[in-house]
């Protein structure tokens, strides 16, 4: 049996995809990890995928982290208070598609069409979904292809 890890705000985590490499996520409060713009062959030194920028928020449940399937492989400090929260997203009511609020530092409040414009949509991802995702997302964009290992 896999021994449960503990992971705090700040801590970076691989992310073996199904392709057989490697994506990174820094994980933020609210239950949200933002995804760096980075897959690999090898898992990299932690330095190296701070340098990069983060592609994406989401979302995510932590099964994964806290059974060991996703590894830490350091941490990396906010530079303030503030940069530990995610960025604001929107949220549809299901019953009601004209209805909107917008989700912040754990807070909700109504919100119009026009405020939504340029947020997020909260999802809340299983790790087999967000793993999906980021090949989606970060396996089309050029720049961020699987990079091969530096010799």
């Amino acid at each position: 049996m896999k021994k449960k890890i503990r992971y705090r705000v700040g801590d970076i985590v691989t992310i073996p995809l199904p392709n057989k490499s490697y994506a990174y996520g820094k994980i933020f409060h609210d239950s949200t990890i933002g995804i760096y713009k980075l897959v690999t062959k090898i898992i990299e030194p932690v330095e190296k995928v701070m340098a990069r920028e983060i592609a994406f928020y989401s979302g995510f449940f932590d099964t994964k982290i806290l059974n060991s399937d996703w590894s830490i492989i350091g941490s990396q400090p906010f530079e303030n208070d503030e940069a530990v929260w995610p960025s604001p997203k929107y949220i549809q009511d299901i019953l009601n598609p004209e209805k909107y609020r917008i989700y912040y530092k754990g807070t909700m409040r109504p919100a119009t069409e026009t405020e939504i414009q340029g947020l997020e949509k909260a999802i809340m991802y299983k790790p087999e979904s967000l793993e999906s995702k980021i090949i989606a997302e970060l396996l089309q964009d050029q720049e961020s292809r699987v990079s091969p290992p530096d010799n």
